[in-house]
């Protein structure tokens, strides 16, 4: 399994959220040898990053994703998240008002078109209330996007912007 996102904080616990293409979920299959699912998101929760519970699934619908990010939205269980659906190579969203594990609207459409993406990355813009940012990858290296609505993003000034980063890079 490869982890896609650090631990998200919820209530009293961790969630280590990751993306998952699993071989055979048989525990007698350790060689992993066994046919190869969908992709999907799983989650395991710790209090102490010792112990943690068995992997379960957090979006497992019959088609395959990956590479989950959550951006909280300023209120208390506000949050949206963006989901790569490996299908067709975009990002969409999904939006709930009742925290990590409630219920989940899907927002019509893609976050963008274009280039085949993945890795999101997003965050809240810290001088412009209102304004998120998120980069998407296009395989080659991250691009800048920007939203005031959370709906439409344009792409982002790149100067400045460090080239080759790429989901998973630390600068």
């Amino acid at each position: 399994m490869a982890i896609h996102n650090l631990p998200a904080a919820y209530q009293d616990a961790f969630h280590h959220i990751l993306s998952s293409h699993c071989h055979g979920l048989s525990s007698a299959d350790t060689a992993h040898n066994g046919v190869a699912g969908l992709d999907r998101v799983r989650y395991t929760t710790t209090k102490d990053f010792k112990t943690l519970t068995a992997p379960a699934d957090y979006i497992a619908d019959g088609t395959p994703f990956i590479d989950q990010e959550f951006q909280y939205l300023g209120q208390p269980s506000h949050f949206t998240r963006f989901i790569k659906n490996e299908t067709v190579n975009q990002i969409y969203r999904e939006n709930t008002t009742g925290g990590l594990f409630g219920s989940w609207e899907r927002v019509p459409g893609y976050v963008t078109s274009g280039s085949p993406w993945e890795g999101t990355a997003s965050y809240a813009d810290n001088t412009v209330a209102e304004r998120y940012h998120i980069f998407l990858q296009s395989y080659t290296a991250y691009v800048p996007f920007d939203s005031t609505d959370m709906k439409t993003w344009t792409a982002s000034s790149r100067d400045g912007f460090p080239t080759g980063l790429k989901h998973g890079s630390v600068t």
